[in-house]
């Protein structure tokens, strides 16, 4: 009777090349799940256009929902990576249905701001840097836009009937930068979700 070890190194190990094949046979799988997803996405931006209601296209508590779940699968992949991909994909997504973009806005280090904004938005949605809060925030209630302001900056109340704070951004140490606000709908706040936690 031959062990498990001793089963193992019978087995001839599979060639460089098959294993080569392998990952190519599995990036078509995933381009072609991409493909699929983004072609979902336009049916869903049909849906909200005819749909109307005037909130921005993003949903922060689903997308988190949707790492948080993903993550909680992964055997091999790590979680930061999960959320890139995610984050990147998602992303992307919002950009086939509108173009929204993010105005920053910070007194501070705005590379280390944008740094965090990619991370958390991606890479996919256009970026400005805004002169004030207020054009910010305006922005924000007038265009397809998610403001993204240094919490010290908000001078006027941050939330209104058109827009409210649904997220932070926070750097590698926990800290919060600046905060995100846009039309979203209530049950998308991320930081009304955290809190009630």
């Amino acid at each position: 009777m031959h062990t498990q070890t001793e089963k193992r190194q019978e087995t001839p190990p599979e060639s460089l090349d098959a294993i080569r094949s392998e990952i190519d046979r599995l990036d078509d799988a995933l381009l072609d799940l991409l493909e699929q997803r983004i072609a979902a996405s336009i049916k869903v931006a049909a849906l909200k256009q005819a749909d109307g209601g005037g909130r921005l296209r993003i949903r922060p508590a689903r997308e988190a929902a949707i790492i948080e779940r993903l993550t909680a699968r992964a055997c091999h992949a790590s979680p930061a990576l999960v959320a890139q991909i995610w984050r990147a994909v998602m992303a992307h997504s919002v950009q086939t249905q509108v173009r929204m973009e993010l105005v920053l806005c910070t007194s501070g280090d705005r590379p280390a701001l944008l740094k965090e904004v990619r991370t958390r938005f991606g890479e996919a949605a256009p970026l400005s840097w805004a002169a004030s809060a207020a054009e910010a925030l305006e922005a924000a209630r007038t265009r397809e836009a998610v403001a993204v302001v240094e919490p010290a900056l908000l001078a006027e109340p941050a939330a209104d009937d058109t827009i409210s704070v649904f997220d932070a951004i926070r750097d590698g140490e926990g800290r919060v930068l600046a905060l995100a606000l846009g039309r979203v709908a209530p049950e998308d706040r991320l930081l009304e979700r955290e809190a009630a936690r």
